[in-house]
């Protein structure tokens, strides 16, 4: 029995963790004190970043478990980040169960050996509260054997449990959501963090800040400050208080990022396997999902240097160059100096020159001539997949016993249609960033499922689904599901369904 504050003391000030927790030596931990995350310093430093390049993005993680036979009791205690530090990390999980938000080879660019890159297997986290974070509360790549009992999470803005590539996942008696309801910042406000994060960290720069890059800094200062949502910037604000982008409560993936659209899974070895759900609830999710159209110029996305999209979008809306595009322009200087890092930044030159003179006349030409548009993506470049309270896609092999699921709400005023989103989006189907999902199975192969009820889920402006099964799923059985609407709401569900299954799914059997 391992007090996880004693073994790891020099980690903490008190009860405050102050910089990441590294579990590989295999024992039970526990907890007995609730646990803030507030690191000291705020970003990794760039010889953090060379020693492990998954840093590249920040700190991930919190307690980071990449070794085997590891099991975390929380005593009932609760462990979260601060606000200050949830806004500095802007990709941050509570638990991350790899030393690496991205799967082996996968995701944005970085430069990782197969023997830097580490996985962790047979874990049990149990019995306490899983609180504020930034991303989610448990996410992992490629993991075996987790066991995950007895938990509440809540006030994670993406995901409660994120897990890609998950073979032989038991989880019991949790309870996951509310998501978090008082954030002021929208995903601009990411991005600008990444490009500080970039200029003094990820490729340092030998150079005196510009003067636009000064007011970036002090327009994120200012929102790090801030207590309310009018004393942030207006470049940043969120009057929602909900995150703008996709929400989960449960995603298990087939291995590989689970930011892209809803497809096949490419081959046998990429599925996960043997998910086993019991007495799990997931509930009041909300999201105000900003779906986003990016540009591209030959088949190029517009970008920074940390791969975030220029959004043009919002330039030609108020028809100038903000505080944020100033900078995401500038970056392109800083790779000079790094010739061999490994960059998805693209804007063309003249672009850059249009800007710098600003007339918006030239600029919207040039826009409108030269780039082609795409429908939906986010900031961050995910493809928007609205709020789904429990996402199964690329399974093999799932067993639930009694799932509840109610109150899921896509609050998005934006009006898209499928047949726009698919015309860009041809492996999305029926659904996009407006639309409401309680259960989704995609590409998922023998599926047991008793006594589920799901209740309540809306959509402002897009679609609510009860239940989808689509893209080749076979073998589902869901014996015992309840499924009820919200009719009682006047406005919103431009269109709902209780239960979908597309025509290529097969050996579908339903019980209501």
């Amino acid at each position: 029995m391992i007090n996880l504050q004693k073994q790891f003391s020099s980690h903490f000030i008190d009860n405050t963790l102050i910089k990441p927790i590294y579990l590989q030596k295999a024992g039970v931990y526990n907890l007995y004190n609730d646990i803030l995350i507030d690191f000291n310093p705020v970003y990794p430093s760039y010889q953090d970043i060379q020693d492990l390049p998954s840093l590249r993005y920040g700190f991930f993680g919190g307690i980071i478990i990449t070794g085997e036979n590891i099991e975390i009791d929380l005593h009932g205690h609760e462990i979260k980040m601060s606000n200050s530090f949830a806004l500095f990390q802007r990709f941050f999980s509570i638990f991350e169960l790899t030393n690496s938000p991205f799967p082996f080879n996968d995701g944005l660019p970085m430069k990782m050996t197969r023997e830097q890159w580490k996985t962790g297997t047979k874990i049990l986290i149990k019995n306490g509260r899983i609180g504020r974070s930034s991303h989610s509360a448990i996410h992992g790549n490629d993991n075996r054997q987790i066991q995950l009992v007895k938990l509440f999470m809540f006030d994670f803005e993406v995901g409660g449990i994120m897990l890609n590539g998950c073979k032989q996942l038991f989880m019991c008696k949790c309870d996951i959501g509310p998501n978090f309801k008082n954030l002021l910042v929208n995903a601009k406000f990411s991005a600008a963090t990444q490009l500080v994060h970039h200029f003094y960290n990820v490729i340092p720069q030998d150079v005196e800040p510009t003067e636009e890059f000064k007011e970036l800094e002090n327009l994120i200062e200012t929102t790090i400050q801030a207590t309310k949502l009018n004393d942030v910037p207006p470049l940043f604000q969120n009057p929602n208080k909900v995150i703008d982008g996709t929400v989960y409560g449960i995603s298990l993936h087939k291995s590989g990022v689970a930011i892209g659209g809803h497809g096949k899974t490419e081959t046998k070895n990429h599925y996960a396997f043997h998910i086993h759900l019991k007495d799990v609830c997931v509930h009041h999710l909300t999201s105000n999902v900003e779906e986003k159209i990016t540009y591209l110029d030959n088949g190029r996305v517009l970008r920074d240097i940390s791969g975030q999209i220029i959004d043009l979008e919002y330039l030609l809306k108020i028809k100038s160059v903000d505080p944020l595009v100033k900078v995401q322009m500038e970056s392109k200087k800083w790779l000079e100096k790094y010739p061999e890092f490994i960059s998805t930044f693209h804007v063309p030159d003249r672009f850059i020159q249009l800007c710098e003179t600003f007339d918006f006349n030239s600029v919207d030409n040039y826009v409108r001539h030269s780039f082609t548009e795409k429908l939906g993506r986010d900031i961050m470049i995910h493809i928007n997949k609205g709020v789904i309270a429990v996402r199964i896609d690329g399974v093999n092999i799932i067993d639930i016993q009694k799932l509840r699921i109610h109150d899921i709400y896509n609050i998005s005023n934006k009006d898209i249609t499928s047949s726009a989103y698919t015309e860009n989006m041809e492996d999305v189907k029926n659904y996009v960033g407006n639309d409401t999902i309680g259960l989704c199975l995609n590409n998922t192969f023998d599926t047991k499922i008793n006594n589920t009820t799901i209740q309540n889920i809306y959509s402002q402006k897009g679609t609510a689904y009860g239940t989808i099964i689509m893209n080749d799923s076979k073998h589902v059985n869901l014996n015992g599901i309840s499924v009820r609407m919200n009719e009682s709401l006047e406005k919103g569900n431009k269109i709902q369904y209780g239960i979908v299954i597309q025509d290529s799914s097969e050996d579908i059997n339903v019980k209501t």
